[in-house]
């Protein structure tokens, strides 16, 4: 006859496991995000009323590691309850044996795993978003609350310290709103540091009064870009050059908001870390170091076509910033490697170097002011890309020795000075493209399809190029390390929802096996090899991120060296 399951006694010790569960995992919960809340609450960043909704968007994300011990600690209790109450050997001389009454247990802790497989998978990342909006995305109330507190404010390297701050009312905060501005406050008595990556100090200045305007900027790839725009009419200060003095009419100084889910693995789920592998632009940081080597590969097919269009035709012609066409006629240009430029050969038939620029006038029609042609000696040409992000451009830049400038109405080079007359001794014409502008081309490519064409360049054995190296090794090393992080992230959500499942049985086991012990010291045994557990896979996935697969090994070791502790102790309870 076969014997019938246990399901009374399953359910009862089913419903003894999840009552502590529960009960558990509250308390440990809220005690875990209470004190996530702390830091943010203290350092101004959340109001009273803001660090309770930090807190409740706390608990999920809090679970992946509240759950695990919670699980383990339910099942030590329920388990060394019945041992205590001798419920365990009652049932063993009715014939049910220990490894049966494991099986509340098992399906406590799979149900446990699809379940924290899922939150880590879907739902947590989607509450970390909610969480970082709280705290990292209003700058200007950060910038509030700090400088109330005597603080200063950093970011991107520059520092701002304000003795205070003033706020605007609701009115003026509508009428800034129709402007298109999102935010506005102002500063009072202000200094800023701008420092460089190894914390020297690069440029300084001490106002009066600064203004801080807070603005979206146009969507591009899928990015909403936010910018602090500080505007500072003059003030006290030192460049990095060596300059020091009053300062008036000071450049705006734009202030990029991150977005801290764009520069982060662990706000996306499952399906957007697998979208990420294939596309890593959409990380930030990716993204520019995408763009610089792609104003580098449009650099050097700028300076190409024009070196292309010389040799075949003679001439190469470019566009000023105000839309006006200027031909260069010379031979082509050749690297000089000792001083960095492109020398301007002169053309083999005529041995000159001839430049028509087609001076428009207000109606912006090309040679309505006049053609002004100008025969310099020597010409240098540079192919210039401005560092900053939010500005960069890349430009022609032609740099003209003893020039002869053959139209005296068009005041060519009057403002950088030189000889009287109709000759220049240096003459340079700024701000200068081609007609066709590769770098359109080049910045709708993904990183992967730049590196393609970069890396060729530079590793290729005979006559490497020097130019790509820098910015081509930089996108690569953050790709490789995007891709170890994805991985990293990924084996860490799954190992800790494993180390769950095994935690469960882990409990129940020891406490089977420590029946005459007391509770917390049996507990002991199954919460050190669980804690043991955990830090393996925080520390596998910082290895990971930062050597790759090497890292997964110490990662699921501690989830194997569970498993196999969990299958020790099982051992000596088996026979029963």
């Amino acid at each position: 006859m076969t014997r019938r399951p246990p399901v009374t006694l399953w359910a009862s010790i089913a419903a003894d496991l999840w009552r502590l569960l529960l009960l558990t995992v509250a308390v440990l919960v809220t005690v875990i995000a209470f004190a996530a809340a702390i830091k943010p609450l203290a350092d101004g960043k959340l109001g009273p009323a803001e660090a309770i909704k930090f807190m409740v968007l706390a608990i999920p994300p809090m679970l992946a590691y509240a759950l695990p011990f919670s699980a383990g600690f339910a099942a030590t209790l329920a388990y060394h309850r019945m041992a205590q109450d001798n419920e365990l050997l009652a049932a063993h001389s009715g014939g049910i044996s220990h490894r049966s009454l494991l099986a509340p247990a098992l399906a406590t802790g799979l149900a446990l795993f699809l379940s924290l497989a899922a939150l880590n998978e879907y739902a947590i990342p989607r509450f970390l978003r909610s969480m970082e909006k709280l705290i990292a995305q209003d700058l200007t109330k950060l910038m509030v609350s700090s400088i109330e507190r005597g603080y200063a404010i950093e970011q991107n390297g520059l520092m701002v310290y304000a003795d205070d701050v003033l706020v605007p009312d609701a009115a003026k905060r509508a009428e800034l709103r129709e402007m298109g501005i999102a935010d506005a406050i102002e500063l009072r008595g202000v200094v800023f540091v701008d420092t460089t990556d190894d914390n020297r100090i690069k440029n300084s200045l001490v106002t009066s009064k600064a203004e801080v305007y807070v603005v979206a900027g146009a969507e591009a790839d899928g990015r909403i870009r936010r910018t602090a725009s500080i505007v500072v009419s003059e003030g006290w200060g030192s460049k990095e050059n060596g300059d020091a003095g009053w300062f008036t009419r000071l450049p705006t100084i734009a202030m990029p908001i991150p977005n801290a889910f764009r520069d982060d693995p662990k706000f996306l789920t499952w399906a957007e870390l697998r979208a990420l592998r294939k596309n890593p632009d959409r990380m930030d940081f990716v993204h520019t170091r995408s763009m610089d080597l792609a104003y580098f590969l449009a650099r050097r097919a700028t300076t190409s076509a024009i070196n292309a269009d010389l040799g075949a035709t003679g001439q190469a012609k470019l566009i000023t910033q105000a839309g006006e066409p200027l031909l260069l006629r010379a031979g082509g240009i050749s690297w000089d490697r000792t001083n960095h430029v492109w020398v301007v050969k002169p053309n083999p038939d005529t041995r000159t170097i001839e430049v028509e620029w087609w001076r428009s006038d207000e109606t912006g029609t090309p040679g309505a002011a006049g053609i002004t042609r100008i025969t310099p000696s020597k010409a240098y040409l540079h192919a210039s890309i401005n560092t900053q992000a939010l500005t960069r451009e890349l430009t022609i830049n032609l740099d003209l020795r003893d020039a002869r400038v053959e139209d005296a109405n068009a005041d060519v080079g009057d403002h950088i000075g030189g000889d009287s007359g109709n000759r220049r001794a240096q003459l340079s014409i700024d701000g200068l493209h081609i007609a066709y502008d590769p770098l359109a081309e080049y910045t709708q490519k993904t990183a992967y399809e730049l590196l393609a064409i970069a890396e060729p360049q530079v590793n290729r054995v005979n006559n490497p190029d020097p130019i790509f190296r820098k910015p081509t090794h930089d996108l690569r090393y953050e790709v490789d390390s995007l891709q170890r992080e994805i991985t990293s992230k990924q084996n860490e959500r799954w190992a800790l929802a494993t180390a769950c499942l095994i935690m469960v049985i882990t409990g129940g086991i020891t406490a089977i096996r420590l029946r005459d012990a007391q509770p917390l010291f049996v507990y002991l045994w199954s919460f050190f090899p669980a804690l043991a557990s955990v830090i393996t896979i925080m520390s596998g996935q910082q290895l990971t991120h930062q050597s790759g697969a090497v890292g997964l090994l110490l990662l699921w070791a501690g989830v194997a060296g569970l498993a196999g502790y969990t299958f020790l102790s099982f051992l000596s309870i088996r026979k029963h």
